[in-house]
């Protein structure tokens, strides 16, 4: 699917316009990475654009911390990660 991608920092009206293709257009809440070794950015906005036109979606992203996603993903909201129960 071809998006046009707008990407931005946090607090920043720093955009970055881009084409992308995606073997499908992302959802709001989703993150997504504009390469290998690029920061995540958090899905906000979707206009999908179903008439002629050269793109399928537009996406609207913001970028986020991945190390503090992956932290609120696997943690309580104490900071502490899941109960492993001990063996019987």
């Amino acid at each position: 699917m071809k998006v046009f991608l707008h990407t931005r920092s946090h607090g920043r009206f720093d955009w970055r316009n881009e084409a992308r293709d995606f073997a499908r257009i992302p959802i709001v809440g989703e993150y997504l990475t504009r390469y290998v070794t690029s920061p995540w950015y958090k899905v906000q906005i979707v206009v999908h654009t179903p008439f002629e036109c050269e793109f399928d979606a537009e996406v609207y992203a913001i970028k986020v911390d991945h190390n503090e996603i992956m932290t609120q993903s696997f943690h309580d909201a104490n900071g502490e990660g899941p109960t492993i129960p001990e063996d019987e």
